[in-house]
Protein backbone atom coordinates (compact mmCIF):
# COMPACT_ATOMS: atom_id res chain seq x y z
CA UNK A 1 0.00 0.00 0.00
CA UNK A 2 1.52 3.46 -1.22
CA UNK A 3 2.28 5.80 1.85
CA UNK A 4 0.73 9.09 1.89
CA UNK A 5 3.51 12.02 1.65
CA UNK A 6 2.51 14.59 3.98
CA UNK A 7 4.67 16.21 7.06
CA UNK A 8 2.46 17.62 8.98
CA UNK A 9 -1.26 17.12 10.56
CA UNK A 10 -4.19 19.89 10.96
CA UNK A 11 -7.32 20.51 12.86
CA UNK A 12 -9.46 19.29 9.23
CA UNK A 13 -7.75 16.57 8.71
CA UNK A 14 -8.21 15.10 12.65
CA UNK A 15 -11.38 15.78 12.91
CA UNK A 16 -11.98 13.35 10.12
CA UNK A 17 -9.34 10.90 11.90
CA UNK A 18 -11.45 10.95 15.16
CA UNK A 19 -14.73 10.44 13.17
CA UNK A 20 -13.18 7.28 11.62
CA UNK A 21 -11.72 6.37 14.34
CA UNK A 22 -15.01 6.46 16.23
CA UNK A 23 -16.82 3.97 13.02
CA UNK A 24 -13.37 1.37 13.41
CA UNK A 25 -14.57 1.40 17.34
CA UNK A 26 -18.29 1.21 16.43
CA UNK A 27 -17.55 -1.56 13.93
CA UNK A 28 -16.06 -3.76 16.66
CA UNK A 29 -18.00 -2.73 19.61
CA UNK A 30 -19.44 -6.09 20.51
CA UNK A 31 -16.00 -8.13 20.11
CA UNK A 32 -15.02 -5.42 22.82
CA UNK A 33 -18.06 -5.99 25.33
CA UNK A 34 -17.22 -9.46 25.01
CA UNK A 35 -13.76 -8.98 26.22
CA UNK A 36 -14.54 -6.71 29.17
CA UNK A 37 -13.61 -8.99 32.34
CA UNK A 38 -11.89 -6.12 34.49
CA UNK A 39 -12.33 -4.29 36.82
CA UNK A 40 -16.03 -4.89 36.68
CA UNK A 41 -17.01 -7.92 33.97
CA UNK A 42 -20.44 -6.14 33.15
CA UNK A 43 -20.20 -6.54 29.00
CA UNK A 44 -19.94 -2.87 28.88
CA UNK A 45 -16.29 -1.33 27.65
CA UNK A 46 -17.06 -1.21 24.14
CA UNK A 47 -20.38 0.75 24.02
CA UNK A 48 -18.69 3.20 26.80
CA UNK A 49 -15.77 3.62 24.57
CA UNK A 50 -17.88 4.26 21.70
CA UNK A 51 -20.20 6.59 23.87
CA UNK A 52 -17.54 8.76 24.92
CA UNK A 53 -15.65 8.93 21.55
CA UNK A 54 -18.98 9.53 19.76
CA UNK A 55 -19.47 13.15 21.78
CA UNK A 56 -15.85 13.81 20.45
CA UNK A 57 -16.91 13.54 17.15
CA UNK A 58 -20.22 15.23 17.36
CA UNK A 59 -17.82 18.28 18.87
CA UNK A 60 -15.26 17.86 15.98
CA UNK A 61 -17.67 18.57 13.01
CA UNK A 62 -15.44 18.87 10.00
CA UNK A 63 -12.81 20.27 11.93
CA UNK A 64 -11.04 23.68 11.38
CA UNK A 65 -7.71 24.07 9.72
CA UNK A 66 -6.07 25.13 13.53
CA UNK A 67 -5.26 21.70 14.89
CA UNK A 68 -5.15 23.58 18.62
CA UNK A 69 -8.97 24.71 18.17
CA UNK A 70 -10.34 21.30 16.53
CA UNK A 71 -8.44 18.85 19.22
CA UNK A 72 -9.89 21.12 22.05
CA UNK A 73 -13.26 20.70 20.36
CA UNK A 74 -12.86 16.99 20.78
CA UNK A 75 -11.75 16.24 23.93
CA UNK A 76 -14.38 18.45 25.57
CA UNK A 77 -16.65 16.62 23.51
CA UNK A 78 -15.21 13.06 24.82
CA UNK A 79 -15.05 14.38 28.77
CA UNK A 80 -18.51 15.51 28.49
CA UNK A 81 -19.80 12.15 26.91
CA UNK A 82 -17.32 9.86 29.17
CA UNK A 83 -18.94 6.52 30.25
CA UNK A 84 -17.37 4.09 32.74
CA UNK A 85 -14.04 3.68 33.87
CA UNK A 86 -12.81 2.83 29.80
CA UNK A 87 -14.96 6.34 28.97
CA UNK A 88 -12.74 8.67 31.44
CA UNK A 89 -9.89 6.96 30.85
CA UNK A 90 -10.14 7.31 27.10
CA UNK A 91 -11.27 10.67 27.16
CA UNK A 92 -8.60 11.86 30.02
CA UNK A 93 -5.81 10.56 27.18
CA UNK A 94 -7.39 12.87 24.25
CA UNK A 95 -7.94 15.19 26.68
CA UNK A 96 -3.97 15.24 27.38
CA UNK A 97 -3.21 14.99 23.46
CA UNK A 98 -5.15 18.50 23.82
CA UNK A 99 -2.95 19.81 26.24
CA UNK A 100 -0.16 18.53 24.26
CA UNK A 101 -1.08 20.20 20.87
CA UNK A 102 -2.42 23.36 22.85
CA UNK A 103 -1.34 26.53 20.72
CA UNK A 104 0.07 24.50 17.65
CA UNK A 105 -1.71 25.02 14.19
CA UNK A 106 0.04 22.35 12.42
CA UNK A 107 1.46 19.63 13.95
CA UNK A 108 4.68 17.31 12.39
CA UNK A 109 6.54 14.67 14.59
CA UNK A 110 7.75 16.33 17.40
CA UNK A 111 4.75 17.73 18.26
CA UNK A 112 2.92 14.33 18.19
CA UNK A 113 4.87 12.32 20.15
CA UNK A 114 4.59 14.79 22.69
CA UNK A 115 1.06 14.92 22.74
CA UNK A 116 0.92 11.30 22.77
CA UNK A 117 2.78 11.15 25.74
CA UNK A 118 0.63 14.06 27.04
CA UNK A 119 -2.73 12.11 26.77
CA UNK A 120 -0.59 8.81 28.53
CA UNK A 121 0.37 11.38 31.57
CA UNK A 122 -3.29 12.47 31.67
CA UNK A 123 -4.75 9.14 31.55
CA UNK A 124 -2.32 7.85 34.21
CA UNK A 125 -3.65 10.96 36.52
CA UNK A 126 -6.87 10.39 36.05
CA UNK A 127 -6.43 6.94 37.57
CA UNK A 128 -6.31 6.94 41.46
CA UNK A 129 -4.19 3.22 41.52
CA UNK A 130 -3.27 2.49 37.87
CA UNK A 131 -3.03 -0.87 36.98
CA UNK A 132 -0.93 -2.08 34.48
CA UNK A 133 -2.57 -4.99 31.80
CA UNK A 134 -4.97 -2.50 30.76
CA UNK A 135 -5.38 0.41 28.67
CA UNK A 136 -3.38 2.93 30.43
CA UNK A 137 -0.37 0.01 29.69
CA UNK A 138 -1.30 0.12 25.95
CA UNK A 139 -1.22 3.55 25.29
CA UNK A 140 2.19 4.19 27.30
CA UNK A 141 4.39 1.73 25.66
CA UNK A 142 3.05 2.58 22.34
CA UNK A 143 3.96 6.34 23.03
CA UNK A 144 7.02 5.61 24.53
CA UNK A 145 8.25 3.49 21.15
CA UNK A 146 7.97 6.27 19.45
CA UNK A 147 11.49 7.79 17.87
CA UNK A 148 11.59 11.18 15.93
CA UNK A 149 12.98 10.45 12.57
CA UNK A 150 13.87 13.28 9.75
CA UNK A 151 12.91 10.92 6.92
CA UNK A 152 9.55 9.80 9.09
CA UNK A 153 5.81 11.41 9.37
CA UNK A 154 2.45 11.53 11.08
CA UNK A 155 1.30 8.03 9.30
CA UNK A 156 4.79 6.78 10.21
CA UNK A 157 4.37 7.46 13.71
CA UNK A 158 0.54 5.83 13.96
CA UNK A 159 1.93 2.90 12.44
CA UNK A 160 4.41 2.94 14.59
CA UNK A 161 2.64 3.31 17.77
CA UNK A 162 -0.59 0.52 16.64
CA UNK A 163 2.21 -2.52 16.28
CA UNK A 164 3.60 -1.81 19.56
CA UNK A 165 0.42 -1.43 21.24
CA UNK A 166 -0.92 -4.81 19.31
CA UNK A 167 2.48 -6.26 21.13
CA UNK A 168 1.39 -5.24 24.22
CA UNK A 169 -1.93 -5.85 24.20
CA UNK A 170 -1.25 -9.72 23.43
CA UNK A 171 1.09 -9.38 26.75
CA UNK A 172 -1.51 -8.64 28.58
CA UNK A 173 -2.44 -11.34 30.06
CA UNK A 174 0.52 -11.91 31.50
CA UNK A 175 0.41 -8.74 33.51
CA UNK A 176 -3.36 -9.43 34.71
CA UNK A 177 -4.13 -12.68 36.22
CA UNK A 178 -8.22 -12.28 35.65
CA UNK A 179 -7.50 -11.67 31.82
CA UNK A 180 -5.46 -14.83 31.75
CA UNK A 181 -8.15 -17.02 33.48
CA UNK A 182 -10.30 -15.46 31.39
CA UNK A 183 -8.35 -16.36 28.03
CA UNK A 184 -8.81 -12.66 27.32
CA UNK A 185 -6.98 -9.91 26.75
CA UNK A 186 -7.31 -6.47 28.00
CA UNK A 187 -11.05 -4.71 26.51
CA UNK A 188 -10.33 -0.90 26.77
CA UNK A 189 -6.80 -1.78 25.08
CA UNK A 190 -8.55 -3.05 22.32
CA UNK A 191 -10.72 -0.87 22.42
CA UNK A 192 -8.13 1.89 22.21
CA UNK A 193 -6.06 0.21 19.37
CA UNK A 194 -9.52 0.15 17.30
CA UNK A 195 -9.56 3.88 17.61
CA UNK A 196 -6.37 4.16 16.68
CA UNK A 197 -6.50 1.60 13.36
CA UNK A 198 -9.49 4.11 12.28
CA UNK A 199 -7.74 7.11 12.79
CA UNK A 200 -4.98 6.10 10.58
CA UNK A 201 -7.26 4.97 8.04
CA UNK A 202 -8.90 8.76 8.64
CA UNK A 203 -5.08 9.81 8.12
CA UNK A 204 -4.75 7.96 4.86
CA UNK A 205 -7.85 9.70 3.28
CA UNK A 206 -9.75 6.77 2.71
CA UNK A 207 -13.58 6.87 3.14
CA UNK A 208 -15.67 6.76 6.05
CA UNK A 209 -19.65 7.13 6.27
CA UNK A 210 -21.00 9.69 8.51
CA UNK A 211 -21.82 8.94 12.02
CA UNK A 212 -24.98 6.92 12.18
CA UNK A 213 -26.20 7.70 8.89
CA UNK A 214 -27.18 4.16 8.22
CA UNK A 215 -29.13 3.90 10.72
CA UNK A 216 -30.98 7.18 10.05
CA UNK A 217 -31.66 6.18 6.24
CA UNK A 218 -33.22 3.18 7.38
CA UNK A 219 -35.32 4.81 9.53
CA UNK A 220 -36.17 7.59 7.11
CA UNK A 221 -36.81 5.12 4.18
CA UNK A 222 -39.21 3.03 5.94
CA UNK A 223 -36.83 -0.32 6.56
CA UNK A 224 -37.43 -0.55 9.88
CA UNK A 225 -37.16 -4.29 9.74
CA UNK A 226 -33.36 -4.20 8.56
CA UNK A 227 -32.82 -2.86 12.13
CA UNK A 228 -35.21 -5.38 13.96
CA UNK A 229 -32.98 -7.82 14.12
CA UNK A 230 -32.38 -6.68 18.01
CA UNK A 231 -29.32 -8.76 19.54
CA UNK A 232 -30.20 -11.97 17.49
CA UNK A 233 -27.63 -10.95 14.98
CA UNK A 234 -24.80 -10.16 17.21
CA UNK A 235 -23.71 -6.87 15.87
CA UNK A 236 -23.68 -3.26 17.88
CA UNK A 237 -22.98 -1.69 14.17
CA UNK A 238 -26.39 0.41 14.29
CA UNK A 239 -25.81 2.65 17.14
CA UNK A 240 -27.81 5.88 17.78
CA UNK A 241 -27.44 8.15 20.76
CA UNK A 242 -29.73 10.31 22.33
CA UNK A 243 -27.98 13.10 24.16
CA UNK A 244 -25.40 11.40 25.31
CA UNK A 245 -27.32 8.25 25.64
CA UNK A 246 -26.51 5.28 23.89
CA UNK A 247 -29.10 3.04 22.38
CA UNK A 248 -28.71 -0.35 21.29
CA UNK A 249 -31.63 -1.76 18.45
CA UNK A 250 -33.64 -3.20 21.16
CA UNK A 251 -33.79 0.78 22.50
CA UNK A 252 -34.54 1.79 19.35
CA UNK A 253 -37.81 -1.01 19.01
CA UNK A 254 -39.10 -0.18 22.31
CA UNK A 255 -39.64 3.44 21.16
CA UNK A 256 -40.92 2.25 18.13
CA UNK A 257 -43.53 0.10 19.97
CA UNK A 258 -44.23 3.33 21.95
CA UNK A 259 -44.69 5.69 19.11
CA UNK A 260 -47.09 3.46 17.23
CA UNK A 261 -49.35 3.60 20.60
CA UNK A 262 -48.90 7.03 20.21
CA UNK A 263 -50.14 7.27 16.91
CA UNK A 264 -53.14 5.38 17.78
CA UNK A 265 -53.91 7.99 20.56
CA UNK A 266 -54.79 11.56 19.17
CA UNK A 267 -54.55 13.14 22.46
CA UNK A 268 -51.14 11.22 23.71
CA UNK A 269 -49.48 12.64 20.43
CA UNK A 270 -49.88 16.34 21.39
CA UNK A 271 -47.22 15.57 24.38
CA UNK A 272 -45.43 12.72 22.71
CA UNK A 273 -41.69 14.08 23.35
CA UNK A 274 -42.63 14.33 26.88
CA UNK A 275 -44.04 10.51 27.29
CA UNK A 276 -40.77 8.71 25.57
CA UNK A 277 -38.45 11.22 27.74
CA UNK A 278 -36.69 8.94 30.47
CA UNK A 279 -37.10 10.43 33.55
CA UNK A 280 -34.51 9.37 35.30
CA UNK A 281 -32.11 9.51 32.76
CA UNK A 282 -32.66 13.22 31.68
CA UNK A 283 -33.18 14.25 35.73
CA UNK A 284 -29.22 13.17 35.80
CA UNK A 285 -28.33 15.70 32.72
CA UNK A 286 -27.12 18.96 32.96
CA UNK A 287 -28.28 21.71 30.77
CA UNK A 288 -26.33 20.88 27.79
CA UNK A 289 -26.99 17.33 27.91
CA UNK A 290 -30.67 17.55 28.19
CA UNK A 291 -30.81 19.77 25.18
CA UNK A 292 -29.03 17.78 22.92
CA UNK A 293 -31.25 15.04 24.37
CA UNK A 294 -34.53 16.49 23.48
CA UNK A 295 -33.76 17.43 19.95
CA UNK A 296 -32.00 13.82 19.40
CA UNK A 297 -35.35 11.95 20.64
CA UNK A 298 -37.82 14.58 18.50
CA UNK A 299 -35.56 13.38 15.64
CA UNK A 300 -36.39 10.01 16.51
CA UNK A 301 -40.01 10.75 17.21
CA UNK A 302 -40.21 11.95 14.06
CA UNK A 303 -38.69 9.41 11.90
CA UNK A 304 -40.56 6.47 14.03
CA UNK A 305 -43.93 8.12 13.29
CA UNK A 306 -42.90 8.72 9.66
CA UNK A 307 -42.43 4.44 9.89
CA UNK A 308 -45.51 3.93 11.86
CA UNK A 309 -47.55 5.60 9.56
CA UNK A 310 -49.29 2.29 7.46
CA UNK A 311 -49.08 0.55 10.73
CA UNK A 312 -52.57 2.59 12.65
CA UNK A 313 -54.77 0.92 14.04
CA UNK A 314 -57.84 2.43 12.65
Amino acid sequence: EEKMDKQTLDGVQYAKMILAGTENLRAHAKDINDLNVFPIPDGDTGDNMLLTIVGGARAAGEGEENLSATVRRIADGMLLSARGNSGVILSQFFEGIAQGFDGVETAGNAEIIKAFRCGVQSAYDAVMVPTEGTMLTVMRSAAESLEESSDSDPETLFIDFLEEAQKTLDKTPDMLPVLKKAGVVDSGGAGLICIIEGMLKGLRGEAVEPLGKEVKERLATGNYTEIHKLRSINTTDRIITLGNVLLNDKDVFEYYEKVLALQNDEFAELSAIGKLINQDVFDAMNDSQKQMYILDLSKLYLALKEECKDKIII
